[in-house]
């Protein structure tokens, strides 16, 4: 009998591809990884979308009512709109999960069919109907003979085609005539559309026109907030039987949640990823230092992320975080106070700059960076009689004076100008510089 070996990894000695390796290679070994550290009872983050962890969110749940209701109250063709990876997959598994009860539902998770026959064969095929040796017009026959026992059983068949996009326009204008089909004024199918956001475009087109007078409702999927996001990470590793403080720190889970931007698809690879680097360090719980490594590793994926400060997390951030975890639930947005910067330097540009100087002063500045072939404009300092106020100008090239404007450039000299006369000459002019000084 041969036991189970653990495979130890160490960040110094392996690359992210090795690690990836010896993943896959464990896994067909039966050797546990990061679920066994972090004592999960599954993997919580699989890209592999699962209805048993789905989080519900305001966007997605919204979505869902609506399209229930349209199904529910023959109201046409639904349509879910959404952008990569925010969840449409899932908000159609939620969908057929609630109507199954009362309907007969046939997901199609892939609407990449070449020809229509090969769409009537993959709906019979989902009822268990024969859909073999069947030219396309017996297939809508016997697709038809198929709606009318099941209208019998159930109040009939619910056709979700994801990534409908897809789907051509000819396929498209038959799941159209396949909502016409109805007994005594009752539909034998109701039809919804889950697709990219660019099938809004082609929804604009006049060919389409007949499908857009069919349609009872179209919803749209957002990112979810920066607390949806909190509470998604807090319950996926809970559905996998974990505790959330044993696993990430809570820098580490505002730093996810920061990169990710409210994208699940990108909150789940992430997270998959920090646990394995986690696991190869055996750290537990997991530093924000993991989460920018595996930031670094994913970098390369056609992926979008938000850029993570290195800096440390506000406390008022790390105490909302923390109260969210304890209650699993969020309901208000965290309350994020600007930092204080009125006793401290902050560096500009390499040269310090003091916030705590006079407000009144301000500058302006006009016109590009390019200098070529261009000289280095002149500097005058005009002083008044009232020595409390002191004007800079900076124009462009003037005519020589009898004084340098300053000791490491004395090709550029400075004359008197009034002030009047700056308004006129302001093209020429990089930067004003006034207000009162101290």
């Amino acid at each position: 009998m041969t036991s189970k070996r653990r495979v130890l990894l160490t960040r110094d000695a392996l690359t992210s591809e090795e690690i990836f390796t010896l993943r896959v290679v464990a896994q067909g070994e039966g050797v546990p990884m990061y679920e066994s550290l972090y004592r999960l009872s599954r993997r919580p983050f699989a890209p592999t979308p699962d209805l048993a962890f789905y989080v519900p969110n305001a966007s997605a749940e919204a979505a869902t009512d609506a399209l229930e209701q349209t199904v529910r109250e023959e109201q046409g063709i639904g349509i879910l709109t959404a952008d990569v990876g925010l969840g449409k997959t899932m908000t159609c598994q939620a969908l057929a999960d609630r109507l199954a009860d009362d309907f007969t539902v046939v997901f199609l998770a892939s609407a990449n069919y070449p020809n229509l026959r090969a769409l009537l064969q993959a709906i019979l095929y989902e009822i268990g109907h024969p859909y073999t040796r069947l030219d396309e017009q017996e297939l809508r026959l016997e697709l038809q003979t198929a709606l009318r026992e099941l209208r019998e059983e159930t109040r009939g068949l619910v056709l979700i085609v994801d990534e409908a996009n897809f789907l051509s326009d000819a396929l498209l204008e038959e799941v159209r005539t396949l909502t016409h089909l109805a007994i005594d004024g009752v539909p034998l199918v109701r039809v919804v559309l889950s697709a990219h956001m660019s099938f809004e475009e082609r929804l604009t087109d006049r060919q389409m026109e007949p499908l857009n007078q069919r349609i009872g409702s179209h919803v749209f999927l957002e990112p979810l907030s920066h607390d949806e996001s909190i509470s998604y990470v807090a319950e996926r590793l809970r559905l996998a039987d974990g505790n959330l403080n044993h696993v990430l720190t809570t820098e580490a889970l505002l730093a996810i949640c920061q990169a990710s931007g409210g994208v699940p698809r990108c909150l789940n690879q992430l997270c998959d990823h920090t646990l394995l680097m986690g696991y190869a360090m055996e750290e537990q719980p997991i530093s924000v230092d993991r989460v920018h490594e595996a930031l670094e590793d994913l970098k390369p994926l056609p992926l979008q992320w938000n850029n993570v400060p290195s800096a440390a997390i506000p406390d008022e951030h790390l105490q909302f975080c923390e109260e969210s975890v304890c209650e699993e639930s969020i309901d208000a947005e965290s309350d994020q106070s600007p930092q204080d910067y009125s006793s401290e330097a902050v560096e500009t540009d390499g040269f310090p700059f003091d916030h705590s100087e006079d407000e009144n002063a301000a500058v302006f500045e006009f016109g590009g960076d390019e200098t070529n072939d261009v000289p280095m404009p002149s500097l005058e300092v005009a002083e008044h009689v009232n020595a409390e106020e002191t004007h800079v100008f900076e124009r462009g090239d003037g005519d020589e004076s009898s004084h340098s404007a300053s000791e490491t450039d004395a090709d550029h000299t400075a004359e008197s100008w009034p002030v009047e006369a700056v308004a006129d000459d302001v093209t020429h002019s990089n930067v004003i510089e006034f207000g009162v000084s101290d």
